[in-house]
């Protein structure tokens, strides 16, 4: 079947719980509407930062129809520094 409908979201696996999923800091996922498009950009706000050792997802719902949908899940990236950045 071919999606007609695609969402994303971006969530974190929290130490010693096994399973990876969608637990933002707030308890609360963000699912983004894409439409057709298969593909997204995740921009931190002003003052947010990625933790050290936290292992972040990029989650993606794809419809099939009105109620059947697929999840799929990134590998995820990990941040173990801190980024400096220097000011000129």
């Amino acid at each position: 079947a071919t999606p007609v409908f695609y969402e994303w979201a971006v969530g974190v696996d929290m130490p010693g719980q096994g399973i990876p999923g969608l637990r933002p800091n707030d308890g609360h996922v963000k699912w983004h509407a894409n439409g057709l498009l298969t593909h997204a950009v995740y921009t931190l706000a002003d003052g947010e930062h990625l933790l050290p050792d936290v292992r972040y997802r990029f989650f993606v719902r794809a419809w099939y129809n009105a109620t059947h949908f697929a999840v799929f899940a990134s590998d995820g990236i990990e941040v173990h520094e801190p980024l400096v950045l220097a000011a000129d």
